[in-house]
């Protein structure tokens, strides 16, 4: 691991040989297996910008970066498969989120009080979100997309979307039964947000299609980071594309 000071900011870099430097006085238990990140950074708490794990990270474990409170960005690696309970829990000015596509599990808690975190991906291969606490609660997150394996799996609960602000969630036409009966339990809670609904997308190839735009990832359904393209299969003219009603003579001499 090693600090960086960029603009009177700290940037943490963390590898798997955990090498802690000597300079942030802190006795930090070191994993022998060297794939879980270890929690405790003392007077680092308010001066680390942003974090960047390096590839081979597998786990983030409990309370990790809890209360880091000067964090706006956190960059996981494809490696990631396992977010722990509190893990980013207080991140008052985490804003930016660049989510490992090969996530399992999101533990209980994790991303708690991130106000400004306004958009989370959820990746298709995601298995189970802990059922017993909203791991978004108080943050500033509005929508989300429930990927089919998380379906598959049916391990998480009503309390993905209850005391959050969640109004939207997005998912594919193929579990379109499973999320009108989900919704509608969340619902019966009591605890959902006022407004509560869901739309559907639907799966093209490596891309998804959703309100007539193609999109390359679940985590940018619904945003304005969709494919623009120049170029469309009939088949995927036909998806897009909308009768006007209006008719074009043509006249042959």
């Amino acid at each position: 691991m090693k600090l960086v000071r960029r603009s009177s900011h700290f940037i943490l870099f963390l590898y798997r040989t955990f090498e802690l430097a000597e300079s942030l006085g802190n006795k930090r238990k070191k994993d022998e297996k060297s794939s879980f990140v270890i929690c405790g950074w003392g007077e680092e708490y308010g001066r680390i910008k942003s974090i960047q794990i390096e590839d081979g990270i597998t786990n983030v474990s409990n309370n990790a970066f809890i209360g880091m409170t000067s964090t706006d960005s956190v960059s996981l690696p494809n490696s990631v498969t396992q977010i722990g309970g509190d893990a980013f829990t207080n991140c008052t000015q985490l804003s930016s989120l660049k989510m490992s596509q090969n996530l399992k599990v999101i533990a209980t808690s994790a991303f708690q009080a991130t106000s400004k975190l306004t958009s989370i991906d959820l990746p298709e291969g995601l298995e189970e979100v802990n059922i017993y606490s909203n791991p978004f609660n108080q943050s500033g997150v509005t929508s989300i997309v429930i990927p089919d394996s998380l379906f598959n799996s049916g391990k998480f609960g009503t309390s993905l979307l209850t005391y959050s602000n969640i109004t939207t969630v997005y998912c594919s036409k193929e579990k379109q039964k499973q999320c009108d009966d989900y919704i509608e339990a969340v619902k019966a809670t009591g605890n959902a947000k006022e407004g509560l609904k869901y739309e559907t997308y639907e799966k093209y190839g490596n891309s998804y299609l959703y309100g007539g735009k193609f999109y390359s990832s679940l985590g940018d359904i619904g945003t304005t980071n969709h494919i623009k393209k120049r170029i469309y299969t009939v088949e995927e003219a036909n998806k897009v594309s909308h009768p006007t009603g209006n008719r074009i003579s043509i006249t042959y001499r």
